[in-house]
């Protein structure tokens, strides 16, 4: 499962796609127990907390700084540029 995101046609690049694995991994450390961790199998990784107490930093900043329109005006750009790139790269069948 971990390497699932090192198929996706959405990054273009391997780097993104070794970064997303790591990131994976890590976010798995953050939210799971280390006997968790180990008993499915997930290798450890330096700085496993470093992106989680990031992401729960910038957004402290920014929920503390950007008004309430302005959190919803840039969560909308950001999925709708999710959709469009999946759009992009998705696999058309007769259910799309």
């Amino acid at each position: 499962m971990l390497d699932e995101n090192l198929e996706t046609p959405t990054l273009k690049y391997q780097f993104q796609r070794r970064n997303l694995r790591y990131l994976h991994v890590g976010l798995n450390w953050f939210l799971l127990d280390d006997e968790t961790n180990k008993r499915l199998g997930i290798e450890e990784v330096k700085f496993p907390f470093a992106f989680a107490k990031f992401l729960k930093l910038r957004n402290r900043l920014f929920f503390r700084f950007a008004s309430r329109e302005k959190q919803i005006q840039i969560g909308a750009s950001a999925q709708e540029k999710v959709l469009a790139d999946y759009l992009k790269t998705a696999p058309r069948n007769k259910h799309h």
